[in-house]
């Protein structure tokens, strides 16, 4: 994934068009912690940028 040409392959994998950062990663954390995931129990969140669509 260091490589220029790999990261372009990857983004046209993913609905979002470019590969994740790390804070794209974190600002999901305090959303997931939240009062508002309370009714959330033993789900999976997907972090991929519409990789998986």
């Amino acid at each position: 994934m260091r490589s220029p040409e790999v990261q372009q392959l990857a983004a046209r994998t993913i609905a979002q068009g470019r590969i994740a950062t790390s804070d794209d990663i974190t600002a999901a954390v305090p959303a997931i912690l939240s009062d508002a995931f309370q009714w959330t129990t033993g789900a999976i969140i997907d972090l991929s940028g519409g990789q998986s669509l």
